[in-house]
This record gives C-alpha cells, sequence and structure tokens, in this order.
C-alpha cells in the first residue's frame, strides 16, 4: 500500500485543510531542530518492554504481540473520560503503558508463556483475563473480548504461516514497509484499513533496530494525533462535525475515517517538507499529546510546557473524538 493512495481521498464536505496554517506550523517546527533532529524512540525501558539483549526474535515476538491489543484504553462515562489506570507489579501506569506493564510482569514472573504462539492460539479467556488484572485484583482493561480475539487469531496465523515467529514475517517482509503492511493485513490484529496498530508495530521494530524499512513509515495515526490535529488548527471541520466533538457525541465510521485520514495527510505533508521521517513526527505529536493535550487541557493551567503552544490555535473546547473501535 503506498502512501498516496491512503492520503488521496475525499473527505466529503466534512473536513477541510487550513494549508496555510499548516505551511506556518512547518516553518514553526523547522526552527525547532532538537525535535526534527532527534533520533526515533527507541522503546527501552525494563519496565514495559524486553531488554534488547534478549535477541531480535523475542524482542520482535513481544511487540507483535503487544502491538495486536494496542487499542482503546478509554471509556466514556458521561460525563468523564475514564482510563485504564491501575498498578501492576507495583508500578502505576495508565493507558497503553499499563497493558504493557502487564505483558512485562508475566514474562518477569514466567506466569504464562505469552511469546509462544501456541499458547496464543488456544489461550483461555479466563487466563487472558488473569494477565491483566491490577495487583488488587481488579479487572480495568477495556474491550477484553476484542483483544482476546486478536490474540488468538495471532497465534494460530504465526503457526500456520510464519513457523510460530513474527519475525519470520520480518525476514519475509525483506525491509519493505509495504510488504511489512500486506502480511501484516492477515492478522485480524492488523487489518485496520488505515494500519494505525501495523505502523505502530513498525515505529517500535524499527526504533529498537529489529528491522530498517527502505521505503519510509508513516505515523501510527491515533486519537493523540487527531486531537491536536483539531486543536491546533491545521484542519478546519463542518459545523456538524465540530459540534459532535464539542458535545463529546460519538462519530459514525465516516466522520471517523475522514478525521483520521485528513490528520495523516497533515503529517505527512510536515514529515516530507521536513525531511523526516513518519516515526519521528509520530514520536513529537505522539509523546507531546500524551503528556500534555490530553482532556485535561494544560496549557490553560501552565505556560510554556506544550512544544505547540506558541503557534497553536487552542481550540480546547473541541474533545478527543469518540469511537467505538478495535483499532485506536
Amino acid at each position: 500500500m503506498r502512501i498516496e493512495d491512503l492520503i488521496n481521498i475525499d473527505f466529503e464536505g466534512l473536513i477541510s485543510i487550513n494549508y496555510k496554517f499548516l505551511d506556518n506550523f512547518i516553518h514553526f517546527l523547522r526552527r525547532k531542530s532538537e525535535l526534527i533532529h532527534r533520533e526515533p524512540f527507541n522503546w527501552i525501558d525494563d519496565n514495559y518492554w524486553l531488554n534488547p539483549n534478549e535477541g531480535l526474535e523475542r524482542n520482535s515476538q513481544y511487540f507483535a504481540i503487544g502491538n495486536s491489543i494496542n487499542f482503546r484504553f478509554w471509556e466514556y462515562i458521561p460525563p468523564n473520560m475514564v482510563y485504564v489506570k491501575g498498578v501492576k507489579g507495583g508500578i502505576g501506569c495508565q493507558g497503553s503503558r499499563y497493558m504493557w506493564r502487564c505483558l512485562k510482569v508475566c514474562i518477569d514472573k514466567n506466569e504464562y508463556p505469552i511469546l509462544d504462539a501456541s499458547f496464543l492460539s488456544s489461550i483461555t479467556f479466563d487466563d487472558f483475563c488473569e494477565i491483566f488484572k491490577t495487583d488488587y485484583n481488579e479487572e480495568i482493561i477495556t474491550d477484553l473480548n476484542e483483544r482476546f480475539v486478536n490474540w488468538r487469531d495471532l497465534g494460530k496465523k504465526l503457526i500456520e504461516k510464519y513457523k510460530g515467529k513474527f519475525y519470520e514475517l520480518i525476514i519475509k517482509s525483506k525491509n519493505s514497509i509495504e510488504n511489512f503492511i500486506k502480511l501484516s493485513s492477515e492478522f485480524r490484529a492488523f487489518d485496520d484499513p488505515l494500519f494505525k496498530i501495523t505502523m505502530v508495530n513498525a515505529i517500535l521494530h524499527r526504533g529498537r533496530r529489529i528491522v530498517d524499512f527502505k521505503q519510509g513509515i508513516f505515523p501510527g495515526i491515533d486519537y493523540h494525533l487527531v486531537t491536536q490535529a483539531i486543536r491546533l488548527g491545521l484542519l478546519d471541520l463542518n459545523e456538524k462535525l465540530e459540534n459532535k466533538i464539542k458535545n463529546r457525541k460519538f462519530l459514525n465510521t465516516v466522520e471517523s475515517k475522514c478525521l483520521r485520514f485528513a490528520t495523516l495527510k497533515c503529517l505527512v505533508k510536515i514529515g516530507n517538507d521536513l525531511n523526516i521521517g513518519g516515526d519521528i513526527v509520530d514520536n513529537i505529536f505522539f509523546r507531546n499529546g500524551k503528556k500534555y493535550c490530553t482532556h485535561n487541557m494544560i496549557c490553560n493551567k501552565e505556560k510554556n510546557i506544550c512544544i505547540f503552544e506558541k503557534i497553536c490555535k487552542k481550540r480546547i473546547e473541541l474533545f478527543m473524538p469518540l469511537e467505538i473501535t478495535r483499532y485506536y
């Protein structure tokens, strides 16, 4: 799948890209050399991920297993967003970090052989749920059944096609991101038409230097990136869509798809104009969004923290777009 095929779509009158502001934003970023000239994040932290010394195969398997369930760590219970948050192995974590922490504790304690595709293909729902309970035996992960089905499917197809090892898919992709996308899409977990989880998986693999893709990676479009795109002012929304987001109404499939594709188109232009990879663009936006452009809207409380504050239009009345999905 070529990136050109993804971003040349009709936004159906819902969204327009503010190209004047986008060009100004790119000019702003060009002066932030500390952001655009850094190396991709290496995903080294023994609290959440395997140590690089454990080898390419085990690290690749771990990333694939984790990313196959790496989506939607929140619920909207009006009037509040409720995020997955708990203590695992003595460490308090939120969102995807909680999920990764559960996997790391499971391996460190040798509780379940989750890196074994045979185990994944036949794991029981009770065992699956047990892995993600807090230290206090609380069940807090959302969409457990969807994640469970993804693991069973992943294990089954790894055995059938790749000798039980995701690293065999890496080898077969021959450093081609297009091959990586195509092969990954055969798994239920990675069949998103915008390839969000697939790209996140590629970003982690490349950041850890498990693979060096010949073509550029494009960003994994999640709600952190979309939220920043609309608050910054990169995207202009029609009145109906804008009111839905202001009032925290759930979006339909077309609205969500157009938002994600428009965000991707903006970020691809940013990467192309600045001559930086999509993984670097993703790192910049994701980490800023996760820290500062959250539901708390930190720019209302503390100044000069968010890296985009000086140029941002601060459309903080626009909340995180809501969609029930197993992708994002």
